[in-house]
Order: C-alpha cells, then structure tokens, then sequence
C-alpha cells in the first residue's frame, strides 16, 4: 500500500450510551453505576493523506530501502554529509565554531571559598587590614548617640524570633540524619528555609533600623536593591578574573550625600604590609573556568552610591562554617562595588582594559558590609575605604572588621551598630526643624 492511497479508517470502539438500560440518550437513573458503554464498529468517510511534493537538490542520490534487503553488499557513496543545500552553521564565537578557542578565567562569586580566608583576599584587592575588634572612629561616635529603651528592643525580639521560626512562606525542611542515628526515617518538619532565615533576619534588621533612625534623627533617603545585578572584570598579570558581585540587598545613597572618611590619612598605608600567603598567590581567590566575552553589567542608578552591603553565605553548610572564609567574601564584595563605583566617577567602566582603571583615585571610596553567618548564629560587620585602583600601588586599601556578634544575645549591640551605619552620610535635615501639615 502506497501512502498516496485514499485509507479507510475501520476499528472497533466504545461509545457512551447513555444512563441506564434504555435507547440512546435515555437517562432512567443519574448515576455514574449504571453508565453503559456499547462496542460498536464505525467508519469514517474516505480521507486522503495530505502530501507536499519537494523537489531534490542537485547531486542528490534517491536509494531505494529494498537494496539494503536485497543487496547487502551493495556499496553507497556517503561522501557528503548534508545531502541539503542548507547546512547548518554554527554561531561564531559558540562551541560549535570550529574556530572555537576555549578561554579560561578566574571567577569569583558569593559561593566561592577562598582557602586563605581574608588573607588570601586582601593580598588580591591590595588591601591592609587596620583592624579585627573595632570599628573607625567616626561609627564609634554615631554608636553613642544611638540609646535603646525596652520596649523597641521587646519589639526587636518578638519580630526576630517570627522571621527566624514561623514565615509566611514555610516549606519542607530537608532531613539531615546525624551520627549514630542515620538509619532512622525522619519525619517531615515544615518551617522557614535556611537561605531565606538568613534573608529575614538581615532585612529585619535593616527595617527596624531605619525606621528608628527616621524617628529620631530625621527621614533620609536610603533605597534599598533587592538581588542586585554586579559583573565585574579585571586584567591582571594577562589573566582576565570576573567577580558575580549577587548578594542579597544593598542599600544607596546619592552623591551629594557623601559618606565621611573611616581614614584621613592615607599614606600611613604605605609602611604597612599586605598578608602574605606564599607559596600561592592570587589566583587562590578564584575557580578556575571556562567563560565567554561580556559586558560589565552594573545595576546601579547612575546618580547614586553604594551605601551597605547585606551579605549571607548564601546556602546550606552541613558544617561550621568558619569566620575567616566570609570575611574573605566580604572583602572581595567590598572591594568589588567600591571599584566599580570609582570606575563609574573617575575612570572607564564600559572597558575594563582601559589603562585609567588601573591608577589612582583623586578621592577614597567607601563602603560598609554586614554580614551574617547562619551556622554560627551570627552578625558582623566590615568597614572598607578604597584608597586605590592599582595591584600594586605604594598606597594600599584599608578596611576594619568588628565582631562576629552572637544573634541572640547580642541584639542591641548589633541594633546600635547597624543604625549607626545608616547614619553615615545622611544630610543635614533634622525632624525637628520639619513642617509638617
């Protein structure tokens, strides 16, 4: 039968008959137990297959299926692979072009363990470490100003403790079976999940900060960044190395609300020395992949500044996750936006092999972190001034770390230091001296 011939489509099937025993479409008794399906033989009229005549491209070979049946030793020529006269071509610059060359990068993202911890990080970002326990002296003098009395902080903790435990969106919690009991079928527990712990407590935080700030030291603008966009490129020593700067939020604030110096002396950085993690060196801050040529993406408003970093480890830890490796993050993150802001102000961020975003800066750039370390339950916090853009400048970059401090015994410590930052920098507008209507 050849597939050009008009077909009969004969068969046997079941057709609905209706409720009950009587004739077609008689219902005696509306009940799905006495449904009756009759087999019947049915046809359908003639229809004719549709078909769509092509005509073959030159040099094509039509081969008849019965030669491989009847002659198996027959031979075929199969010189050319694409019988078509439209061959598939590849993208260029893909996998797929032939002329593909595979470059490899170093890339460093939020999930990235730098096995020197901070070490390794501040001798890649030409960076000194000024302190681990204090904070500059221009938050110390904010922190005083700010008095918490006992019922915001009743407030503080009865909204900490529902964010943490009981949100609003509580899935199954994954079940982790500890030693010796790892034969034991857990049960199913729903609450919040890890990542999203994290995200709750830094933006609770956040709010109950700036609501008190607003309330007794006047309203000032902070815009807060949900999951912000930062790709960033470097060239150094002929390698290209990316950082995906994705945290969870960061707040901005305009230009004309400059933030004040953590240091007003720069070139006492000059005596002081970058960490030293030899045998390695740089690259530890990096994995080490395959990448295609982009843009530096930054998803920043042009006419404002980074003001705050919120950071979180980002995904679960079965095991502690040790201080010194987030702060290594955080000063890649820190480092990372402080660049791109001065790259934007001083220098050429559309080409990062331009040889101005290399040198030195007319004026520091700084930026504050804090960061939370779940497994640990606990805040920190970083503060970092970007003095230089050069590796390896005489003029080194500086920044402070204070803490980690304990989630849950450390609430006001952690308040206080948090609306000091979100003082940094606010314009002279007191609520006192408003008009209000």
């Amino acid at each position: 039968m050849r597939l050009t011939q008009t077909l009969r489509f004969r068969y046997a099937k079941y057709y609905y008959w209706g409720f009950g025993k009587g004739d077609w479409g008689e219902r005696k008794m509306k009940d799905i137990r006495h449904r009756e399906w009759r087999l019947q033989l049915k046809s359908r009229g003639n229809r004719k297959v549709p078909y769509t005549l092509y005509s073959l491209p030159e040099g094509a070979v039509v081969h008849d299926a019965l030669k491989f049946a009847t002659e198996p030793d027959q031979s075929f020529d199969f010189s050319s692979t694409y019988v078509w006269p439209f061959e598939p071509k590849p993208e260029e610059g893909s996998p797929n072009d032939p002329k593909y060359k595979a470059q490899r990068a170093n890339v460093f993202d939020r999930k990235t363990i730098i096995l020197e911890g901070y070490k390794g990080a501040c001798n890649f970002s030409n960076t000194v470490i000024e302190s681990e326990s204090e904070s500059p002296e221009v938050v110390k003098c904010l922190q005083n100003q700010v008095e918490l009395d006992s019922d915001f902080m009743d407030l503080v903790n009865r909204r900490i403790n529902w964010c943490r435990s009981d949100d609003s969106l509580c899935i199954p919690l994954p079940r982790i079976r500890e030693f010796p009991r790892l034969n034991f079928n857990l049960k199913r527990t729903y609450g919040v999940g890890y990542i999203r712990t994290e995200f709750n407590t830094l933006l609770t935080f956040y709010d109950l900060s700036d609501l008190f700030a607003a309330c007794n030291f006047g309203f000032f603008d902070r815009r807060k960044v949900v999951s912000p966009k930062c790709l960033l490129t470097f060239e150094r020593d002929q390698q290209s190395a990316i950082c995906n700067l994705n945290c969870d939020f960061i707040t901005l604030s305009a230009h004309k609300d400059q933030k004040p110096l953590f240091s007003s002396n720069n070139s006492e950085t000059q005596e002081k020395s970058l960490p030293v993690i030899s045998p390695c060196n740089w690259e530890i801050c990096f994995d080490k992949t395959n990448f295609y040529e982009e843009n530096n993406e930054i998803g920043i408003p042009t006419y404002s500044n980074v003001h705050t970093i919120y950071l979180s480890t980002g995904f679960h830890h079965q095991k502690k996750f040790v201080d010194r490796f987030l702060k290594g993050r955080v000063v890649m993150f820190c480092y990372g936006y402080t660049v791109a802001e001065a790259r934007r102000r001083f220098a050429d961020l559309s080409d990062h092999r331009n040889v101005s975003n290399y040198g030195e800066i007319p004026e520091p750039v700084t930026v504050q972190c804090v960061f939370i370390n779940e497994s640990k339950t606990s805040v920190g916090f970083a503060y970092y001034q970007l003095n230089t853009l050069s590796f390896e400048s005489n003029i080194k970059n500086q920044i402070w770390f204070e803490g980690p401090f304990d989630l849950n015994s450390e609430r006001e410590v952690i308040l206080q230091k948090m609306i000091a930052i979100q003082l940094l920098g606010r314009p002279l507008i007191s609520q006192n001296i408003r008009n209000v209507s």
